[in-house]
């Protein structure tokens, strides 16, 4: 299975579109429902306990999911699936601890037959290298 993925931030990096695109490599994945998600993590989140067990201390979440986004696809072998996720962020959050996970799973089985990750912001450079790496692993046959 191909997966490739584009992000374009708006101009004051508060927004922002995923555009997913899955193709069909093998017919084990043809007519199979898949789950086509795409996770907005920041990593280092600071959370204030202010009373209980953990008042007063600060803890540290790595890579919580700030949102999540998917949608269901089957592929017929012929074209590409493409998907597209809009995203907001909160002015508060630390846009350089931003990143994207993507990944494509069947749904009966759990089974995650690709997945791809990358920083939030709006280059070429950063999708290509994921859809790369995607490939590269998926051409290894590992996840």
């Amino acid at each position: 299975m191909g997966l490739d993925v584009a992000l374009e931030l708006k101009g004051n990096g508060l927004s922002g579109t995923a555009t997913v695109q899955v193709t069909s490599r093998s017919a084990r994945a043809e007519k199979a429902p898949l789950l086509v998600c795409a996770v907005l993590r920041e990593d280092g989140v600071v959370t204030d306990v202010p009373s209980g067990e953990n008042a007063g201390k600060s803890l540290v979440a790595r890579f919580p999911a700030r949102q999540t986004k998917y949608e269901f696809i089957e592929l017929d072998g012929k074209s590409t699936a493409t998907q597209r996720f809009s995203f907001a962020i909160e002015p508060s959050w630390n846009r350089q601890k931003l990143r994207l996970a993507v990944f494509v799973q069947d749904k009966r089985t759990g089974v995650v037959h690709q997945a791809a990750e990358l920083p939030w912001r709006s280059t070429s450079a950063a999708a290509t290298t994921a859809a790369s790496t995607a490939k590269a692993k998926a051409a290894r046959g590992t996840r």
